[in-house]
């Protein structure tokens, strides 16, 4: 391992340390894994789980089972949470390219029902086992509080995580016209205050957040001349004393100050660092130059 290398595990294992709650974080570029802190802690999956979802939405479009323009039911029974569907009873019905879009770019949890609805859990399954992700799983719906308090959950872990994100730049997870929508759409991200919160001018990124009380995670692809990252980081154990107060946001500048140390490393790698194993160097369509 090289010397930046050694240095960007060095940093980032200082911030975990210093952070509140319980972080894992991994790193891997176009060579490989490069940090990995209890990269397969396994935790509760929140939002991140909608980035297997939307691959198998995809997939499912590029065997030609599904369309991007096809209409999507929305239930009437509304579970809100996130997005902006509970707030308009009267969509009923969306393109299914919009639904991801709600899904991934607003975490919208009755558009992301509405997708699990259409692929099927089983379907969902299928893709994380196909994405060799041994730690993600899919078990119910989103905000389906009776499965959670029986103790059914979606769980994944920062590894598993970073490995989606890696193996999408890379062109491994879904064909390559599915490839380019899925990262447009990661990249229309409205939630930036954790990896991507201190990244400078002209450094493209996508991310996916995930938030619960006392969780939040991240997970990003960054990319500039060439060169691209994919990073990871899971917090859980942040609810203050007696478990009664959410205090998820406190870990977000330790998210930021990852993000900004992963630039670094991407950036004093050197161009030799934009050959992925695929031989792929060009920036794919999707992704946002700020």
């Amino acid at each position: 391992m090289s010397d930046v290398s050694l240095g960007l595990r060095s940093e980032i294992r200082a911030l975990v340390a210093a952070a509140p709650g319980e972080l894992s974080v991994v790193v891997i570029g176009a060579g490989g894994l490069v940090v990995d802190v209890a990269g397969g802690r396994v935790v509760p999956a929140a939002s991140t789980i909608k980035v297997p979802i939307m691959i198998t939405a995809l997939e499912q479009v590029a065997l030609g089972g599904l369309t991007l323009d096809q209409p999507v039911p929305i239930a009437p029974d509304r579970v809100g949470g996130s997005g902006a569907l509970s707030l308009l009873p009267s969509v009923t019905e969306l393109p299914l390219v919009e639904t991801l879009r709600l899904m991934i770019a607003l975490s919208d949890n009755d558009a992301t029902n509405a997708v699990i609805a259409l692929v099927g859990l089983g379907s969902v399954g299928q893709t994380c086992r196909r994405l060799r992700l041994a730690q993600t799983h899919l078990r119910r719906a989103l905000m389906d509080f009776a499965a959670s308090d029986a103790g059914i959950d979606n769980v994944t872990c920062a590894l598993d995580l970073a490995q989606v994100m890696a193996r999408l730049r890379a062109g491994e997870a879904l064909p390559e016209a599915e490839t380019a929508v899925a990262l447009d759409l990661l990249a229309e991200q409205q939630f930036l205050d954790g990896l991507p919160a201190l990244l400078p001018e002209g450094v493209t990124h996508a991310n996916k957040t995930g938030e619960l009380s006392g969780v939040r995670h991240d997970m990003a692809l960054f990319e500039h001349d060439g060169r691209w990252a994919a990073v990871a980081v899971t917090a859980t154990g942040l609810m203050g004393p007696g478990a009664g107060v959410d205090r998820g946001s406190t870990v977000l500048p330790t998210f930021a100050n990852i993000g900004a140390a992963v630039w670094d490393w991407l950036r004093d790698t050197g161009p030799s660092a934009g050959a992925s194993h695929t031989g792929r160097t060009d920036v794919p369509p999707g992704l946002r130059r700020p």
